[in-house]
């Protein structure tokens, strides 16, 4: 029930923030303090969805089951405080953990919070780069499977959050701070080394419009077709994975399709209208589209997808930012709360990535 109490929560703070950002408009007609105080209420916002987010992880009692990983995790931190050996585990995550546990190695709420404090500090951080519509990318964030993902996967969701910077340093040419970002994720989820391929996309110049849409869709087709084939060329290279390919089932078509939805959504509003910066997350968008028609072949790719996706969080918000007629705007956000609140639904009813049962643990 929690769950669906935050979904409406997160709403009523972004409708109020954005109300009174609607009312210092009509007060202020100096454009550079209204800008000051328009960023104070983002960043106003990003800090107290941010902290509701942390606590609501943090004050999670644990399964009793075998199911969720997230014991595992608790487990391993506790542990390796006393030395255990779990030399199969990245450096940077084993590392990370037996620094925390100096601090404590037995209460769950701090063990929990020093998986979920960098996640939300660093994605809080890029939507602030990058959102023209906080409000909405954290609604994203929190409804569109990436903070449920952290209920499960916690080495992945931390390598993910490290990884973010590097979108901002590659568009700013900083290569060596990006290899660095890109470098300390992979320290803590090897597969993040899926992300050197934004050092291409960087210089990938397609117009968003139609011409890209259908380039994406005839390119998400064929990895239907030859998905299974690439992951067995990459995952001979690494005998840890090659188990995957014949061990894990065929994915679903609901992502895939939804991803490819929203390409097409975001190439129909843009129609063609340069998106600077933002072109190397619409890239990653459009590859990690890909590697979910990959998925339904190998499902184990579902979650590789992640690294390339989560930009949505700022790039439909931007898109639909933009749009110049006002009641266009409002109905396309309508749209997007509308379906991201069903679809948090939905992962919530499924219990996707273990997120049931919610107990609090204090």
């Amino acid at each position: 029930m929690i769950y669906y109490f935050f979904f409406f929560l997160i709403i009523i703070e972004a409708l109020g923030c954005s109300f009174y950002k609607q009312l210092l408009g009509s007060y202020y007609k100096n454009e550079i303090r209204l800008q000051h105080c328009n960023e104070g209420i983002s960043k106003a916002f990003l800090f107290l969805a941010g902290t509701e987010l942390i606590l609501l992880y943090s004050l999670r009692d644990l399964p009793n089951d075998s199911i969720h990983d997230l014991g595992r995790y608790v487990s391993f931190f506790y542990d390796i405080s006393y030395g255990a050996d779990y030399s199969y585990l990245e450096p940077g995550f084993r590392g990370y953990m037996y620094l925390c546990s100096f601090i404590s190695n037995e209460s769950i709420p701090y063990i929990l919070f020093t998986f979920v404090f960098p996640v939300i500090c660093l994605t809080s951080w890029f939507i602030y780069k990058y959102s023209k519509n906080v409000f909405l990318s954290i609604y994203i964030y929190y409804g569109f499977m990436f903070y449920f993902f952290l209920f499960n996967g916690v080495r992945q969701c931390i390598s993910m959050a490290l990884s973010l910077p590097s979108f901002y340093f590659i568009n700013e040419k900083k290569w060596i701070k990006a290899i660095v970002f890109i470098g300390l994720a992979i320290s803590f989820h090897k597969s993040a080394i899926i992300l050197l391929i934004l050092f291409i996309l960087r210089y990938v110049r397609i117009k968003i419009d139609l011409r890209y849409f259908l380039i994406v869709t005839a390119c998400s087709l064929a990895m239907v077709g030859i998905g299974r084939s690439l992951v067995g060329m990459v995952t001979s290279f690494w005998g840890s994975y090659s188990g995957y390919l014949d061990a894990e089932e065929f994915g679903n078509w609901a992502n895939p399709i939804i991803y490819l939805i929203i390409i097409g959504i975001i190439c129909l509003l843009n129609n063609g209208k340069s998106r600077g910066k933002e072109l190397l997350l619409i890239n990653s968008v459009a590859v990690g589209t890909l590697i979910y028609f990959m998925s339904t072949q190998v499902q184990i790719l579902n979650r590789m997808a992640y690294f390339f996706t989560i930009p949505i969080i700022c790039v439909l918000p931007n898109v639909i930012y933009e749009i110049r007629d006002l009641r266009v705007r409002l109905i396309a956000y309508a749209g997007c709360y509308g379906a991201i609140t069903i679809y948090g639904c939905i992962l919530i009813l499924q219990n996707a990535h273990g997120i049931l049962p919610y107990v609090l643990g204090v």
